[in-house]
């Protein structure tokens, strides 16, 4: 429902008028243009059919969404509440779901971790709206230490075009 009127019937004395108010909504629709018909329906003897055409067109955008077991609502991934020991020269993925939740393909051109302690599987794939990717990140400790990083998915999301997620870990 992108096309909606404020009003569906009424009455009109002679020489009078109303205003009708369309509201056009794009929410949620993919890219492209959007036509309609409003028809006037009346008692007019020369015109009991009016149409007037409306057009709307829509320019989608993606929009990069991500979520995790545990940690996703503080933007935060902490291998040690997944793992009850984490070891040097161990491999532990955590699974973190990519989505495009926009009206456009979401191309994620890389993933990286400013730390190469952690690192992505995949790194690039291509969302259609609507569509998701489970994407492992993992670490892999080479020596015993507490460490924080920045994991940077780069996408072509108009408003979050390096969509960050902070990373800790101890080993």
């Amino acid at each position: 429902q992108w096309l909606s009127i404020d009003i569906t019937d009424g009455e009109l004395e002679e020489d009078e008028e109303v205003i009708v108010t369309l509201l056009l909504d794009a929410t949620g629709l993919v890219g492209g243009l959007y036509e309609a018909g409003i028809h006037f329906l009346s008692n007019d003897p020369d015109d009991p059919d009016v149409e007037v055409s409306v057009a709307l067109d829509v320019e989608g955008a993606p929009d990069i969404y991500s979520e995790w077991e545990t940690g996703a609502e503080e933007n935060l991934i902490d291998w040690n509440r997944y793992y009850d020991e984490v070891y040097v020269d161990g491999v532990y993925p955590v699974q973190v779901r990519v989505s495009n939740i926009g009206t456009d393909d979401l191309s994620i051109e890389n993933i990286e971790s400013d730390n190469e302690v952690f690192t992505a599987e995949p790194r690039q794939f291509e969302l259609d709206p609507g569509d998701e990717q489970v994407v492992n990140f993992i670490f892999s400790p080479t020596e015993a230490a507490e460490l924080e990083a920045i994991m940077t998915i780069f996408n072509n999301d108009p408003d979050e075009e390096e969509y960050n997620i902070d990373l800790h870990a101890r080993a």
